[in-house]
């Protein structure tokens, strides 16, 4: 039985492509303003560069987006951003925040909590699970 092209995982025709105008935007533009974005920046690009197995890519998308917990308990990177930012925007958690005026800290604290309820509800992570499960191989 004859091969045929880009049906071989490590060839030529099959290579990783480079990364889209979208993607490589986003991450030029928001690199440089901490090291900890610029280590989160290093990680998306390692992971959209990498060369994934079927198996790799649907945990990789779980662990992204595609948590199956109930809404507020899900464990995915983007609940993990949501937390962060909830904390990031709390005074009782982040000092440079403690000497705004009570409005400014109380405005903060709120969008930030708008977000994460906004994430855990209505982020759409069970579409994105069906769609991980369906992701098999073929034999």
């Amino acid at each position: 039985m004859g091969v045929f092209p880009g049906t071989q995982v490590h060839t030529a025709d099959n290579c990783v492509p480079a990364l889209g105008d979208e993607l490589a935007g986003l991450l030029e533009d928001l690199r440089g303003f901490h090291a900890g974005l610029d280590q989160i920046c290093d990680g998306i690009q390692h992971l959209a560069l990498d060369r994934l197995t079927i198996r790799q890519t649907q945990s990789v998308v779980t662990m992204l987006a595609g948590s199956t917990d109930p809404a507020g308990q899900q464990i995915d990177a983007l609940a993990l951003i949501a937390a962060l930012v909830q904390r990031l925007l709390n005074a009782d958690e982040n000092p440079a925040l403690r000497d705004l005026p009570a409005e400014v800290q109380d405005q903060a604290r709120t969008a930030a909590d708008e977000l994460a309820d906004h994430d855990a509800h209505y982020t759409p992570r069970s579409a994105i699970a069906k769609t991980v499960y369906e992701l098999q191989p073929t034999l």
